[in-house]
């Protein structure tokens, strides 16, 4: 699960990235917390995207990941599965 914690922060700096290059004005509040991160519409990630320079070798690289951890996860889910049939055939 270490690789799963190591990709997740990954995700996690090239958001940042992301959000940082464009100065993002819309905050959603909490009403215990304060600032939490800014959300974003489908649209205006796209509009950010193609306003960078690298920005589709950027949502093509997220994708790239995100699919390799999914298919880490997918595995995963699979071995345990396998292996509580197995253990269950007293």
């Amino acid at each position: 699960m270490g690789d799963l914690d190591s990709r997740q922060s990954q995700k996690d700096e090239s958001s940042e990235n992301l959000l940082s290059s464009g100065g993002v004005s819309n905050q959603v509040y909490s009403q215990e917390k304060g600032p939490k991160s800014p959300v974003l519409s489908p649209e205006d990630i796209d509009l950010k995207l193609l306003a960078t320079e690298d920005g589709v070798s950027h949502a093509l690289r997220r994708a790239k990941l995100w699919s390799k951890y999914a298919k880490d996860v997918v595995c995963y889910v699979e071995k345990k599965t396998s292996l509580g049939q197995y253990l269950s055939w007293d």
